[in-house]
């Protein structure tokens, strides 16, 4: 309810407390035996608190006048009623104080330490009261002050504690922790009659004799079986018929003294509070964390389990790896041992062409598997730069012409009427999706077309790649994305491919923040339809994206004209490298020195002068990257010339090119690198040079 509507009910309830405190006074004795009117109060100030100090004040001020109003209503001089109401908001004020001071959420009543903090600013909050309500009361009435402070003191203490704990235990947790579960219904009926039976034996038929705490061992009961609501409500429960029989005359405390009849009661009441909430909130720590420590084991069989998977996808993987680079290399090794063994044979040319097609294959298996490690460890960088959408797609297609045409198959590409093809994105990895998206076409189409559908009218990007292959069932295209999983068992020994493709192009997508989309049916073909989201580039056009082709289709030394006579350094700890390169550069008419680290590659930069340096990144004794840096240095101390640097370097990722061209290496060659990329690369330095 809002602050306006709270006020008002706060005071009548308050004031209904007071009524009813005021009815249990002894006889002739101003002194009441209950008075719910105090955890009432703390209640209400415990509300205003949690909104500023200006409704706190505000309710203490009607606090304070509802109390002196109401007491003054009911007999009380106007002084006393004043100052028992002061002694309410005054022990109000100290329990709010000690409990924010001990323990901010002890209110709840959630833990044995809040219960602690709980029973502290009760008696603080008393005892705090007492220095001016029985000082009032015993001036008047001519009585011992300090026998009506102790009373009053325990009286306002056990009635703060055992009515403020169900009033609180209400607000936090709810009505509802009243109810016990469907099975204990039955069970907690059953109590009650047997708590009211023995309370009315005790107090009803043992007058005088000391047989009140034989009745304990029921709120231990209550306090083990069901909830720390239902115990706080028992203590409830007990406290009324505890006190209604004492005010009556009745039980082992009426024989006593007025002042230390509500001494005993209250004590009793308190002790039945103390027993009961202490063992339910025990047991709920207990059970909290009996949960914590289920909750981590499972969390652990969870982690082991997610270990196991992970040590077996690893074993998957480097058996699947084994397999798909094994075979590749079989025909590397097997044709280059029958070209060493025969250089003159007349099929040496066709074996040399074999070699090659191994070697790219076995290229094309490492660099997937290099993809599908870096994107499983969340390593994928995504550039943001301008490109020709059509154009990207369209040289994406391009490598996979030659296959559609062996297989007299139509490959196209078609350009939807409101495509805008200037965009913002990474155009690389746009392409290998659409690659591996048209590969996959290709591959499992014999005979019709593979169609490449691009449209963009907005932000939102469709490719859609449409084929007339051999199709799946809906079961196979549940396992189309899982890395190293075929669709069918023969799928490996009829197609080939080591199912990484699909992995990688879903992957690369969703890290873009988009999807791939497939439907399918068996012998009616295939569409895949990728939606990613690249916003539109509103500035000059975006360059066309040129994409690499997957073979060479000129002579490998095409373009190289202009390289004949040049004077390189190779710089490569590995002498099958190194060999290599010299053999490569020589058939372009190229003589090369060559040295096997960094620090000899700065001494012989400085030595003699060479056209450009192919120089290795990682190497011993100094690294190819501290070699360059250390050449731009002397470069500038000298005011000598830029000698051009190639890396030249099996490390492939893109972070790996970032970093030899930031420490001032001009080209990037990764290793395996074929004539025609080193014709290319060179090519470009010597006309920069010029």
């Amino acid at each position: 309810m809002p602050g306006p509507v709270l006020l008002p009910t706060f005071a009548v309830v308050y004031a209904v407390a007071v009524y009813v405190g005021r009815l249990s006074r002894l006889e002739g004795t101003s002194l009441a035996l209950v008075w719910p009117a105090a955890a009432v109060a703390f209640v209400w100030l415990l509300w205003a608190t949690g909104r500023g100090r200006r409704q706190l004040a505000l309710s203490s001020l009607v606090l304070c006048s509802v109390a002196a109003a109401m007491n003054w209503l009911t007999g009380s001089a106007a002084l006393v009623a004043l100052a028992l109401g002061a002694a309410n908001v005054i022990q109000a004020l100290v329990e709010l104080t000690v409990v924010r001071r001990l323990g901010e959420g002890a209110w709840q009543l959630r833990r044995s330490r809040d219960l602690a903090v709980w029973v502290t600013a009760c008696l603080a909050g008393s005892a705090a009261g007492a220095l001016i309500g029985p000082a009032v009361l015993a001036a008047t009435a001519n009585a011992d002050f300090w026998e009506v402070a102790g009373a009053w003191t325990l009286r306002n203490a056990s009635n703060t504690f055992v009515f403020g704990a169900v009033i609180l235990r209400l607000a936090r947790w709810g009505v509802g922790e009243l109810v016990p579960p469907r099975g204990q219904r039955l069970e907690l009926c059953v109590g009650l009659l047997v708590l009211i039976g023995a309370y009315a034996v005790v107090f009803g038929f043992a007058d005088g004799k000391p047989l009140a705490y034989t009745v304990l061992p029921l709120s231990m009961w209550f306090a083990l079986r069901f909830s720390t609501t239902i115990a706080a409500a028992h203590v409830l429960v007990s406290a009324v018929l505890v006190i209604g029989l004492t005010m009556i005359g009745s039980g082992p405390f009426a024989t006593t003294a007025p002042a230390l009849r509500v001494l005993l009661a209250q004590a009793f009441v308190a002790v039945v509070g103390l027993v009961a909430l202490a063992q339910a909130l025990h047991r709920d720590e207990r059970d909290e964390l009996l949960h914590s420590l289920d909750a981590a084991r499972r969390q652990a069989d969870a982690q082991s389990a997610e270990l196991a998977a992970a040590s077996r996808h690893k074993s998957e993987f480097l058996a699947h790896m084994s397999h798909e680079i094994r075979t590749p290399l079989n025909g590397v090794l097997g044709f280059t041992s029958l070209l060493a063994g025969a250089p003159r044979d007349p099929a040496a040319p066709q074996w040399a062409e074999a070699a090659d097609r191994a070697g790219r294959v076995l290229l094309t298996i490492v660099n997937d598997g290099l993809d599908l490690a870096k994107i499983e460890a969340g390593g994928i960088e995504l550039e943001d730069v301008e490109f020709d959408l059509l154009a990207v797609v369209t040289d994406a297609v391009v490598p996979l012409q030659k296959a559609a045409d062996d297989a007299g198959l139509a490959l196209e590409v078609v350009a939807g009427e409101r495509l805008q093809k200037e965009r913002r994105g990474d155009p690389v990895r746009l392409r290998q999706v659409v690659t591996n998206l048209v590969a996959n076409a290709v591959k499992f189409t014999h005979n019709g077309s593979v169609t490449v559908t691009v449209d963009a009218p907005g932000h939102e990007v469709r490719i859609a790649v449409t084929d007339t292959g051999i199709g799946m069932s809906p079961e196979q295209v549940e396992r189309l994305f899982t890395p190293f999983e075929q669709t069918a068992a023969d799928i490996n020994r009829l197609y080939g491919g080591t199912g990484l493709g699909l992995s990688i192009a879903q992957n690369l997508i969703q890290a873009m923040g988009g999807d791939i989309a497939v439907t399918s049916q068996p012998g009616r073909g295939t569409t895949m339809t990728v939606t990613v989201e690249l916003h539109r580039n509103r500035g000059v056009p975006a360059p066309r994206a040129v994409a690499p082709q997957a073979d060479p289709v000129v002579p490998s030394n095409a373009g190289a004209e202009g390289l004949a006579g040049l004077h390189l350094l190779v710089v490569d700890d590995n002498p099958t490298n190194l060999l290599l390169a010299k053999a490569m550069l020589r058939k372009l008419g190229i003589t090369a020195d060559v040295v096997e680290n960094g620090e000899a590659a700065v001494v012989a930069a400085f030595a003699t002068r060479y056209d450009a340096v192919l120089m290795d990144r990682q190497m011993p004794v100094m690294d190819g990257l501290e070699a360059t840096r250390l050449i731009r240095v002397r470069e500038g101390e000298t005011g000598g010339r830029r000698l051009p640097i190639v890396a030249m370097t099996a490390s492939a990722f893109e972070e790996d090119r970032r970093e030899c061209l930031a420490a001032g290496m001009d080209g990037f060659l990764s290793k395996p690198w074929r004539n025609d990329e080193l014709v290319v690369v060179l090519a470009d330095l010597v006309a920069t040079a010029a």
